[in-house]
Protein backbone atom coordinates (compact mmCIF):
# COMPACT_ATOMS: atom_id res chain seq x y z
CA UNK A 1 0.00 0.00 0.00
CA UNK A 2 1.35 3.43 -0.91
CA UNK A 3 0.41 6.70 0.68
CA UNK A 4 1.23 10.24 -0.36
CA UNK A 5 1.46 13.18 1.99
CA UNK A 6 2.27 16.84 1.46
CA UNK A 7 4.29 18.96 3.87
CA UNK A 8 4.36 22.74 3.58
CA UNK A 9 7.02 24.48 5.64
CA UNK A 10 7.01 28.25 5.86
CA UNK A 11 10.32 30.12 5.85
CA UNK A 12 12.49 27.03 5.61
CA UNK A 13 15.97 27.51 4.21
CA UNK A 14 16.53 26.25 0.66
CA UNK A 15 18.41 23.13 1.76
CA UNK A 16 16.30 22.38 4.84
CA UNK A 17 13.50 20.60 2.96
CA UNK A 18 15.92 18.17 1.37
CA UNK A 19 17.76 17.69 4.67
CA UNK A 20 14.51 17.06 6.56
CA UNK A 21 13.33 14.47 4.03
CA UNK A 22 16.71 12.74 4.07
CA UNK A 23 16.81 12.68 7.89
CA UNK A 24 13.32 11.17 7.98
CA UNK A 25 14.30 8.51 5.42
CA UNK A 26 17.47 7.56 7.33
CA UNK A 27 15.63 7.49 10.67
CA UNK A 28 13.03 5.09 9.29
CA UNK A 29 15.80 2.81 7.99
CA UNK A 30 17.50 2.84 11.41
CA UNK A 31 14.27 2.03 13.24
CA UNK A 32 13.51 -0.82 10.84
CA UNK A 33 17.00 -2.26 11.25
CA UNK A 34 16.73 -2.11 15.04
CA UNK A 35 13.27 -3.70 15.05
CA UNK A 36 13.81 -6.31 12.32
CA UNK A 37 13.31 -9.28 14.67
CA UNK A 38 10.13 -7.81 16.13
CA UNK A 39 8.80 -7.11 12.65
CA UNK A 40 9.54 -10.70 11.56
CA UNK A 41 7.42 -12.01 14.44
CA UNK A 42 4.44 -9.97 13.26
CA UNK A 43 4.37 -11.46 9.77
CA UNK A 44 4.08 -15.06 8.69
CA UNK A 45 6.84 -14.82 6.10
CA UNK A 46 9.21 -11.90 6.03
CA UNK A 47 9.19 -8.48 7.66
CA UNK A 48 7.40 -5.63 5.98
CA UNK A 49 9.79 -3.11 4.48
CA UNK A 50 8.72 0.51 4.57
CA UNK A 51 10.43 3.08 2.36
CA UNK A 52 10.07 6.82 1.92
CA UNK A 53 10.40 8.50 -1.44
CA UNK A 54 10.28 12.30 -1.28
CA UNK A 55 9.95 14.97 -3.90
CA UNK A 56 9.96 18.64 -3.13
CA UNK A 57 10.28 22.16 -4.31
CA UNK A 58 11.62 25.23 -2.55
CA UNK A 59 9.93 28.56 -3.24
CA UNK A 60 11.55 31.85 -2.36
CA UNK A 61 9.21 34.37 -0.71
CA UNK A 62 9.33 36.41 -3.93
CA UNK A 63 8.44 33.44 -6.17
CA UNK A 64 5.27 33.99 -8.15
CA UNK A 65 4.63 30.26 -8.70
CA UNK A 66 1.07 29.25 -7.88
CA UNK A 67 0.54 26.64 -5.17
CA UNK A 68 -0.95 24.20 -7.70
CA UNK A 69 2.16 24.50 -9.90
CA UNK A 70 4.45 24.01 -6.87
CA UNK A 71 2.53 20.88 -5.83
CA UNK A 72 2.67 19.58 -9.41
CA UNK A 73 6.45 20.10 -9.48
CA UNK A 74 6.87 18.37 -6.11
CA UNK A 75 4.71 15.48 -7.35
CA UNK A 76 6.87 15.08 -10.45
CA UNK A 77 9.97 14.99 -8.26
CA UNK A 78 8.32 12.38 -6.02
CA UNK A 79 7.84 10.11 -9.01
CA UNK A 80 11.42 10.84 -10.16
CA UNK A 81 12.57 9.64 -6.72
CA UNK A 82 10.51 6.46 -7.09
CA UNK A 83 11.93 5.82 -10.58
CA UNK A 84 15.43 6.24 -9.13
CA UNK A 85 14.84 3.13 -7.05
CA UNK A 86 12.47 4.20 -4.29
CA UNK A 87 13.67 5.24 -0.86
CA UNK A 88 15.14 8.37 -2.48
CA UNK A 89 14.89 12.14 -2.03
CA UNK A 90 14.52 14.42 -5.06
CA UNK A 91 14.40 18.21 -4.54
CA UNK A 92 15.38 21.15 -6.73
Amino acid sequence: MAESKAVLAASAAINRGHSFAEELRRHLQAVQAAKQQDLAKLTATSPIKVTISSGGVWLAPTTSMQLSAALDTADKRLYAAKRAGRDQVCFN
